[in-house]
């Protein structure tokens, strides 16, 4: 059980970062969304002098508009992406929901600890944790029951 668990903590992980990439990545392309938007506006397509320089000479758009995106990445995308992480380690701990639900959530921590660490500390900010943890956390439970559609347990 032990490495199932850790394989479930590592693929996780993994999944995590990589949907969450994916994702921001399709939002920017298609410049859909208040972050798609934001980063296809600032960024994309310019180098690192050049988006400071436009950065610099657009601020007020810039503050208005990271104050969207970042909103939008908080309420959308890292609990998304947390429900999605939750799924896969659900899925591959199927046999105990209690489990699935309890390591889903440990899973969540590394990625928990980033999204305090990006917060800065701001209590409007770290109030979205629990939305993430909870989509994380419901996840788990998900992928534990669509495995183990005809086994009777309780959480």
């Amino acid at each position: 059980m032990k490495k199932r668990i850790f394989a479930a903590l590592f693929a996780g992980n993994l999944l995590f970062f990589f949907f969450y990439a994916g994702l921001a990545w399709a939002l920017t392309y298609f410049k859909i969304t208040p972050y798609g938007r934001f980063v296809a506006e600032f960024f994309k397509g310019r180098t690192r002098e050049g988006a400071t320089e436009y950065i610099q000479a657009n601020k007020a758009l810039f503050d208005s508009m990271l104050m969207d995106a970042a909103r939008f990445a908080n309420i959308v995308l890292t609990p998304l992406a947390g429900f999605v992480m939750g799924l896969l380690v659900g899925a591959v701990l199927s046999a105990d929901r209690k489990k699935a639900l309890i390591w889903s959530v440990i899973a969540a921590l590394p990625a928990a600890l980033l999204f305090v660490v990006k917060s800065g500390g701001e209590i409007t900010n770290i109030a979205y944790l629990p939305l993430f943890l909870g989509a994380t956390a419901l996840g788990g439970v998900l992928g534990s029951l669509a495995l183990n559609r005809g086994k009777k347990e309780s959480i």
